[in-house]
């Protein structure tokens, strides 16, 4: 496996995609492969890794890989998703809603139908990106005495990624050691398993050498785990003295194509309602 290569998903032979599980009702699986195969669901998705001696090296492999890629409909909106024959994102979902849930209060009824003052207002939050300080940085290799991958991950939760880890390359979890140095700054950005992390990981194991990725401020931005892109419409019911009585809130969430490891995408309805 000579500096120089290129693999894509047919490659990496081993490698599981991530799968985020939970056991809410209604809740939906995607598979996150590592990289894209077949569809690409979202602009900066994973779909090649280029090895080189350098990162310049690397770069310029990068320039010369090129992919043909077919229009299947764009879901950029999540408004315009959940229609009736919008494009599925994932084919063996019926739609594009990965999770729907309630919380209702017992004397909401009563309190909407008599509440004096009615106020209504829509928010909407944009996407946005954590841009920490630091990137993600990864070193892996395979310990030949050990018998064990060992790797060194800027992650916030090292125990998490090393199940993952073991989950996408069916490994024991005893023959993977994760190290986590010190991270900087995080933001949860961190504190979940990129397909980064599993894609040098495997590298490192097929190789027997050391792979190593540092991640740049352009691949964070434009590539990284961006989140939290809410849309609000929300009701307040108050006394005649502006004291709060109750609040109706719909809202909904942007969660991107893919349910994070190991909290998935239902983190984001939690953060809405707060």
């Amino acid at each position: 496996m000579a500096p120089g290569s290129v693999f894509t998903s047919d490659d990496l032979k081993g490698a599981k995609p991530i799968r985020a599980l939970s056991k809410l009702p209604g809740y939906k699986v995607s598979d996150y492969p590592i990289p894209a195969h077949g569809k690409v669901r979202f602009v900066g998705e994973l779909v090649a890794m280029c090895v080189a001696d350098t990162r310049a090296e690397a770069e310029d492999l990068a320039r010369q890989v090129s992919f043909d890629y077919e229009d299947l409909g764009v879901v950029s909106n999540m408004f315009e998703a959940q229609k009736p024959h919008a494009p599925l994102l994932h084919e063996h979902w019926d739609d594009n809603v990965v999770l729907e849930t309630s919380i209702e209060g017992g004397e909401f009824d009563a309190i909407s139908t008599q509440a004096p003052i009615v106020i209504e207002r829509e928010f909407r939050m944009n996407r946005q990106a954590t841009v920490p300080m630091e990137g993600i940085g990864l070193v892996a290799f395979w310990d030949s005495r050990m018998d064990q991958l060992t790797l060194y991950s800027s992650t916030q939760l090292p125990n998490i990624v090393r199940t993952g880890l073991a989950e996408c390359l069916g490994l024991e979890q005893r023959r993977i050691r994760v190290i986590a140095p010190d991270v900087g700054g995080g933001f949860g950005y961190k504190a979940v398993l990129h397909p980064e992390e599993v894609a040098v990981a495997w590298l490192a194991m097929q190789s027997r050498r050391p792979a190593r990725w540092i991640e740049d401020r352009f691949e964070h931005l434009y590539a990284g785990a961006n989140a939290r892109e809410h849309h609000y419409n929300i009701t307040a019911y108050a006394d005649n003295r502006g004291k709060l009585l109750g609040i109706k809130a719909v809202i909904t969430i942007d969660a991107g194509a893919y349910s994070s490891y190991p909290f998935t995408s239902c983190l984001e309805a939690v953060i809405g309602g707060r």
